[in-house]
């Protein structure tokens, strides 16, 4: 493999939602086509994250007006709401996340510090649908700035005794 190749495998822009951290590689990379090499290299912008890939994907899901009969965000805006968790685990999980399953996303949510409300507080009770509604301090309609502040929390410390 040439270097050029190296360099470019090694630092060019991954998928929108690929990355789980922020990167550590530079702003810009030089990176060479074969086909240049009579050229100076051209300075590339890669696009760092910022953010988990999980915070992408859930405020991209949030966000989509497609998806509103099924997950979206309330007039507020400070918090989301899963209105009907079968259809969603089954028609917006999948798109995604590699899996459909509504527990392991709760759990996921959990994980990084959203918290199940209680419905009353945002209009009340809604009949026969099981309404779910998450919350974060950092995730809220509009502020993509604030989603690098949400973190993974770590795994509890074992009690020693």
């Amino acid at each position: 493999m040439t270097q050029s190749k190296a360099a470019d495998s090694a630092q060019s822009p991954k998928g929108s939602f690929e990355l789980d951290a922020a990167p550590t590689m530079p702003s810009t990379a030089l990176v060479v086509d074969e086909d240049d090499c009579d050229q100076a290299p051209k300075p590339r912008l890669l696009i760092q994250k910022t953010h988990a890939a999980f915070v992408s994907k859930l405020y991209a899901m949030v966000a989509d007006s497609s998806t509103d009969s099924l997950i979206s965000w309330v007039a507020e805006g400070d918090c989301f709401k899963v209105t009907d968790p079968v259809g969603f685990s089954r028609n917006v999980l999948p798109v995604y996340f590699k899996h459909g399953n509504w527990q392991s996303f709760v759990r996921q949510l959990n994980m990084y510090g959203f918290h199940k409300i209680n419905d009353l507080a945002y209009g009340g009770i809604f009949g026969d649908t099981q309404l779910w509604m998450f919350k974060h301090p950092f995730f809220q309609r509009g502020e993509l700035k604030m989603l690098q502040k949400i973190k993974r929390r770590g795994p509890k410390s074992a009690v020693q005794h």
